[in-house]
């Protein structure tokens, strides 16, 4: 599921004691996790290399795990550039742990 220009196909998956989070960037972008631990919150934030005009065409896997208690609240959020090239960064998708269990 395509959502930006700077992201591409982007899931979570439950391993034997943990969850891995995947998504796919371009490949003149990089990103960093930081962790709301009041919240659970995990947010991406993408960003584009400095020398790019713009997203990259060529996109690359790039994942990361959480071990929680499948009871557990878990939320991962992605913050994306502006496709316009304006100031602050666009939330995007939200994906929830809770959103694997039957």
């Amino acid at each position: 599921m395509a959502s930006s220009p700077f992201l591409s196909h982007y899931g979570i998956y439950k391993e034997t004691d943990n969850f891995k989070f995947t998504f796919y960037i371009p490949n003149n972008c990089s990103y960093s996790v930081e962790h709301d631990t009041s919240n659970n919150v995990y947010t991406v934030v993408v960003t584009l290399d400095p020398a790019a005009k713009g997203p990259s065409p060529v996109f690359v896997e790039h994942s990361f795990f959480v071990y929680c208690d499948e009871s557990a609240n878990v939320d991962v959020e992605f913050q994306l550039p502006q496709i316009s090239g304006g100031v602050g960064l666009a939330k995007k998708p939200k994906l929830t742990v809770s959103d694997l269990r039957a």
